[in-house]
């Protein structure tokens, strides 16, 4: 049986992730599973994990049994690890991801924690300048070390 390692959530809608990336139903209480809060689904493969159940208008293709990249679901639980416990994990569609700043910002970082310490540094110099500015960007994106932006 799958053992799930964090549930992600698009909405009112819950998955649970095994360490392989599949998307696992949801059964009982979640509970110390790090909770992701997405705008979308993670980033899906086209391979079915679920038992290749055959596809018809009155069953429609789900998620369950799809996979995501286990690359991905080891970089958010590395995540998790590096940030204080109670800050909440982001995922945007288009951004990767992140955290909920305690100031009210995301800070979104990309799909992979590559030159993560190197853009935990540029946040740091980002969040002096606009601290110093007196500015409350609602994002900070350091998806691209080298072209960061905050909005």
């Amino acid at each position: 049986e799958r053992q799930p390692v964090l549930a992600w959530q698009v909405g009112s809608d819950i998955y649970w992730i095994d360490p392989e990336g599949i998307l696992i139903r949801p059964r009982g209480e979640p509970g110390d599973l790090p909770l992701v809060t997405a705008n979308a689904l993670p980033p899906l493969s086209n391979t079915d994990h679920s038992g290749g159940k055959e596809q018809t208008p009155s069953n429609p293709p789900e998620v369950w049994g799809q996979s995501t990249s286990p690359q991905l679901i080891q970089a958010i639980l590395n995540l998790r690890q590096r940030l204080s416990p109670d800050t909440p994990l982001v995922y945007d569609g288009e951004n990767g991801l992140g955290w909920q700043d305690p100031n009210g910002w995301q800070v979104l970082i990309g799909n992979s924690l590559h030159d993560f310490e190197a853009k935990m540094q540029l946040y740091q110099i980002i969040l002096e300048q606009i601290q110093q500015r007196g500015l409350h960007p609602q994002l900070i994106s350091l998806e691209h070390l080298h072209a960061p932006f905050y909005k």
